[in-house]
């Protein structure tokens, strides 16, 4: 019954991720904003700031800045109280909320 359960989960979750990107196929992101959104997605925890982004991403803070700058721009992530950290709006992450 765990092993079903599980699976149902995995299979849930993968359907959730898939509607959050359709809901942003109109949405012009870069593959560095694509590829940080899908670990956010898939449960990335830790604080993620400018240098993780930077490192995670290959790229420099300035351009993790720009990107992350972009995504709460588009209302895709927000800036909390302790900027630069980041993380999804709770609007962005609506079709992903029950499955977690």
């Amino acid at each position: 019954m765990r092993r079903t359960t599980e699976q149902a989960q995995k299979t849930l979750e993968s359907v959730l991720k898939a509607c959050f990107w359709e809901s942003l196929a109109e949405v012009s992101l870069n593959e560095r904003q694509r590829k940080v959104l899908n670990l956010l997605l898939d449960g990335m925890e830790g604080r993620r700031r400018f240098p993780k982004w930077a490192k995670l991403t290959k790229s420099s803070q300035d351009t993790a800045a720009r990107d992350i700058a972009r995504l709460i721009e588009l209302n895709i992530s927000t800036q909390p109280r302790r900027w630069p950290q980041h993380k999804l709006l709770p609007e962005a992450r609506r079709e992903l909320s029950f499955a977690f």
